[in-house]
């Protein structure tokens, strides 16, 4: 597990934690996106920008499904949870004949600060097969989710421009940015800490982001008169995964997914 400092209001790093479109551009790698293609079912079919979400109320939170079209009237779904009250699990990449060992699975723990920070822990870990020196030290201040500073703010930050590179973003990648995490950050921050909700204009992709509010909401809500959530009292609901699958366009993401779902088993690779 990995710590960083984000200056950003908590709804707004949770919200990019379970909105699964922002995959198909923010995180696009203009170098690998043909040459991999045949290999990672997530390269070919996350191009598509435009999911169609499913959401799916759950005893921790919710399950949130996006759809992308996929071959022979089959869908490719990447199905997040969101965990009362602040955890996220990003969906593996699929890959189409590689060993499961190849799955690995990642999440956030979104934990406010105050009003205008947050501490973002994510979490790496791979249920088949023990992690790789590598893996191991990915996570470090030199890894994939870092660097950061002794107080845990990323380098590369909003003071900086999260050192934007123009040549990067013309040639390698849609931001210009070096790391999933820093690109997400970029966009998590640089609207400013506080943001005027009144002026947004939601749409169907902003279906996870709907349902997420209205759960935080109905909570506060409770615990004004007293009554506390649930899930405090019921770890056991959080034995979950996330998941990637190719489906039948008639079976329902929460079904066909369900054995990927929970946690506990071994990973198989995709048909």
């Amino acid at each position: 597990a990995t710590k960083r400092l984000l200056v950003c209001n908590w709804a707004q790093a949770v919200e990019g934690g379970i909105d699964s479109a922002h995959i198909s551009f923010l995180h696009r790698n203009l170098v690998e996106l043909d040459k991999r293609e045949d290999e990672i079912i997530h390269v070919k079919y996350g191009r598509s920008g435009n999911p169609i979400f499913s959401v799916v109320e759950a005893d921790y939170g919710m399950l949130i499904g996006a759809r992308r079209a996929g071959q022979d009237g089959r869908n490719y779904w990447r199905i997040t949870p969101f965990l009362v009250p602040f955890y996220t699990m990003i969906p593996p990449v699929l890959f189409h004949s590689e060993e499961s060992s190849g799955q690995r699975f990642d999440g956030h723990a979104w934990v406010p600060i105050d009003d205008y920070n947050v501490w973002t822990w994510t979490f790496t870990c791979q249920p088949n097969r023990p992690m790789s020196e590598e893996e191991l030290l990915a996570g470090t201040k030199g890894g994939r989710w870092g660097p950061v500073d002794d107080d845990y703010r990323p380098l590369r930050n909003r003071d900086n421009d999260y050192l934007l590179d123009r040549e990067m973003q013309r040639t390698e990648n849609f931001t210009g940015l070096v790391g999933i995490p820093n690109q997400d950050a970029a966009v998590q921050e640089s609207m400013g800490p506080i943001v005027n909700r009144t002026r947004e204009h939601l749409g169907t992709s902003d279906s996870a982001i709907i349902a997420f509010r209205r759960i935080v909401l109905n909570l506060a809500r409770d615990l004004e008169t007293g009554i506390e959530p649930k899930e405090a009292g019921n770890g056991a609901w959080y034995n979950v995964r996330s998941g990637s699958i190719i489906l039948d366009a008639d079976v329902p993401f929460n079904e066909g997914a369900a054995h990927l779902l929970r946690g506990g088993q071994i990973i198989a690779a995709a048909d």
